[in-house]
């Protein structure tokens, strides 16, 4: 655990300087303290400084800061910080190796002495190194001078780092959009294994550790490589948990890899996030949505507003453990997992903290605290401030609405007692009125009607039923009006008869016997006087009459007697013109006494 790890001694392990020629091969420059390095340890150093070695990639190595880390067994962290520039054919990098993460002040120095080494001046070059190598560890915040231009303060690492002054700040926030921040947080937290890759050292490393202290107050806890070399590129295919940073030419040659499947990737060269999980939906609502607000505001970017967010966050997500902690006189603290568990009303809340209570860097968590608690050191850092907090606003939202209820409590019970008095009153009124209608109810022969009948009887009358709608229309009919000349074309005169309509009848080129029959069944007359041949032609219509359809000789004969054909009016009406011929040729003029006239219009709208 972290409370028996040894303090560092010196402000840094060794220093040296590593030359990579043109050919591939290594050469070892200056070194502090000189028993400070070993073959070993150099040789596994040389292979971080240059970790994608080959003469077709050599040429993307630019010159940049970066940092890579080593992990001892008993988990203590060695931090190596590098500068790599370019001098000819040959690229250098100047390393230190330090148990300290003061990423800023030795990026500072490494420029210092980075200049002075291209001017040869090695004199002012040992000067620095060796007064900061014996230098007395400082106290956070303290102000560090090791020459007129080379000042520094001394970080505090239970403080929250601050943009732009901390610099894997800045590389994150630059490269990453606050969608794959939430992507990035949510894979951390259900301990995944996440690769980072990108075509630039800097910020492959500035991103790996950024995202990495985001998840504070946890810790974490399975392999964490922010920079891989290619002699170690097996790593990515562990089964375990781990976060690896690695350069995109090294990424390509193992992209196809079936021991990646399940492998969260971060490319930071094109800002995506490939993952096969769905766990920033596992997260709990309420932390998920604060998280999102507060990524979109524009002053995000400022200070410490971003590890701020993210740790209000985890005080959110976690924060109720202390109700869990169980004491008992006699026994020391321990953590109730179950009460945890519970403490989560919510169903989406509780299956997060099932799995959270399964995760190594929450159980890590939990013992520190309890190793604190038991020991009697006490704890106040910033997440139990962010914690406290956060449950005092939840105190004054409900203090603020006690104090609501207590001074409107008469007033409410007052109101909800009238509102009871006045429906109580106007039930027993209604109850009322319908007692007595039940009662003037009329009765039928005599005897009283059941409550069915009787409540039936007292509905109000149907509205009357709305008229058919009508199926007749006007009918335009026409009367025949004998013209003035003996040859001339009858007119017709229009007059208007209320009769439903007959539907249209078919014409044949032949007629039937009862075509005929429907034809003239609307057009009846009588047998006009032999000294007025014309006069049935001036009768009106109604008055006209037909022999009886049913007389068989009479429509034989008309059948065999007449043709019909189609024909119109100057008006454009359809009409039937019909022609009489009679058996007998040379008589023409004398049609039979029961016969249809010569000529006659007959019109059928």
């Amino acid at each position: 655990m972290e409370q028996s790890k040894k303090p560092p001694k010196q402000v840094y392990i060794c220093f040296f300087i590593v030359e990579l020629r043109e050919d591939g091969t290594f050469t070892k420059g200056c070194t502090y303290p000189g028993d400070g390095c070993n073959d070993k340890d150099f040789k596994q150093y040389q292979n971080f400084c240059f970790p994608i070695v080959h003469n077709r990639y050599a040429a993307e190595l630019k010159s940049q800061h970066f940092t890579f880390m080593l992990t001892d067994i008993d988990t203590s962290r060695k931090y190596g910080f590098c500068k790599m520039i370019e001098s000819g054919s040959s690229k250098f990098c100047y390393c230190f190796i330090s148990e300290f993460p003061w990423f800023e002040i030795f990026y500072k120095c490494l420029n210092c002495l980075c200049t002075l080494h291209v001017r040869k001046d090695t004199v002012t070059l040992n000067s620095i190194i060796e007064k900061l190598f014996k230098l007395s560890i400082p106290k956070p915040n303290d102000i560090v001078s090791l020459t007129t231009s080379l000042t520094f303060s001394v970080p505090d690492d239970a403080a929250l780092p601050s943009i732009p002054e901390n610099r894997n700040m800045m590389e994150y926030i630059s490269s990453t959009n606050p969608k794959n921040m939430i992507e990035i947080f949510a894979a951390l937290m259900f301990e995944r294994r996440v690769i980072f890759t990108s075509s630039n050292l800097s910020v492959i490393s500035g991103c790996v550790f950024a995202s990495e202290s985001l998840i504070r107050p946890l810790a974490w806890q399975h392999i964490f490589i922010p920079l891989l070399h290619r002699h170690i590129v097996d790593y990515c295919t562990a089964p375990m948990p781990f976060i690896i940073g690695m350069h995109s030419t090294l990424y390509k040659t193992i992209v196809d890899t079936p021991a990646l499947e399940g492998v969260v990737v971060v490319n930071i060269d094109e800002n995506t996030v490939f993952s096969p999980y769905d766990d920033a939906h596992k997260l709990p609502s309420e932390a998920m949505t604060y998280l999102r607000t507060q990524l979109g505001k524009p002053n995000i970017s400022v200070g410490t507003n971003l590890p701020r967010v993210f740790l209000h966050t985890q005080a959110i997500l976690f924060g109720g453990y202390r109700v869990a902690l169980r004491f008992r006189m006699g026994e020391t603290i321990s953590f109730d997992e179950d009460k945890f568990i519970t403490s989560f009303k919510a169903g989406g809340k509780r299956s997060f903290a099932e799995e959270l209570i399964h995760l190594q860097s929450f159980r890590q968590f939990i013992e520190k605290r309890l190793y604190m608690l038991n020991h009697g050191i006490g704890f106040h850092d910033l997440f139990e401030r962010e914690v406290s907090e956060l449950q005092n606003e939840y105190d004054d939202s409900m203090t603020v609405y006690k104090e609501w209820i207590s001074r409107t409590s008469d007033k409410v019970l007052l109101d909800i007692k009238a509102n009871m008095k006045m429906a109580r009153s106007s039930a027993k009124h209604g109850m009322k009125e319908v007692k007595n209608a039940l009662k003037s109810a009329p009765k039928e022969g005599g005897k009283e009607l059941s409550l069915s009948e009787s409540i039936a009887s007292l509905r109000p009358p149907r509205p009357p039923r709305p008229p058919p709608p009508k199926t007749s229309k006007t009918v335009t009919r026409f009367k025949i009006i004998d013209g003035d000349e003996p040859d001339s074309i009858n007119r017709l005169e229009p007059m208007c008869l209320d009769k439903p309509v007959r539907p249209e009848p078919t014409y044949l080129d032949k007629p039937t016997k009862s075509n005929i029959e429907e034809l003239l069944i609307d057009l009846t007359f009588e047998k006009s006087p032999k000294s007025e041949p014309n006069s049935f032609l001036n009768t009106p219509v109604s008055s006209q009459k037909l022999p009886s359809p049913s007389n068989d000789s009479w429509s034989q004969e008309l059948f065999n007697s007449y043709d019909f054909n189609m024909s119109r009016t100057d008006e454009g009406k359809s009409v039937q013109r019909a022609n009489g011929f009679v058996n007998d040729a040379s008589n023409p003029a004398k049609p039979p006494s029961n016969a249809v006239p010569e000529e006659a219009l007959i019109s059928f709208d």
